[in-house]
């Protein structure tokens, strides 16, 4: 594992290898493929590989949400105590600026990422917040309008779809009052 090239020898980097085997059996660890893309890309980028940043990668990836910054430090948390929140938070932002991860687009206030880099759309839930991945193959290839193609350098392109989900749709109406009126 290259998460210890760093850590000074003895109980420590013994205590921490425990610690990251059990996280990594909690979290599930990233598939093969997946974490060695992730060192590619910090190596492409200069970056080193810490514990710190597979830590975070493995919580992002490990989620079954798309988590916010605060839930992937408590989640890092737990096995890093002295980790700070800016930390974790910076991190997740040079994970999105290397194409480790991304922002769920859409209109809510709070950041939310996702460490799934295959094709996939998502539908963003209005009323609970809830953000579910699907994937629509003709969704895949939304051309670039000519307008843009000539004067910009396209890096991603998404799809977000934002409704009511199928938890929150027992009176639409009733939703888009509420959702609508607190808005105001």
């Amino acid at each position: 594992m290259e998460y210890f090239s760093r850590v000074s020898p003895g109980k420590k980097q013994e205590s921490l290898r425990v610690k990251m085997g059990s996280f990594e059996n909690k979290m599930g660890q990233a598939g093969d493929s997946q974490q060695e893309a992730f060192r590619q890309r910090c190596r492409s980028a200069g970056l080193r590989i810490t514990p710190q940043r597979e830590a975070i990668f493995q919580a992002l990836t490990g989620s079954v949400e798309h988590p916010t910054v605060d839930t992937v430090y408590q989640e890092v948390r737990r096995l890093m105590p002295h980790i700070s929140f800016d930390t974790v938070n910076r991190t997740l932002n040079t994970l999105c600026e290397i194409g480790a991860a991304f922002v769920v687009p859409g209109t809510d206030n709070v950041r939310r990422f996702d460490g799934n880099l295959s094709d996939h759309q998502h539908f963003r839930c209005i009323k609970c917040k809830r953000i579910v991945d699907f994937h629509h193959g003709p969704f895949d290839n939304v051309p670039v309008p000519d307008v843009l193609a000539g004067r910009f350098i396209v890096m991603r392109k998404t799809v977000c779809l934002e409704g009511f989900c199928d938890q929150c749709t027992t009176n639409p109406m009733d939703n888009v009052t509420q959702t609508t009126s607190g808005n105001r």
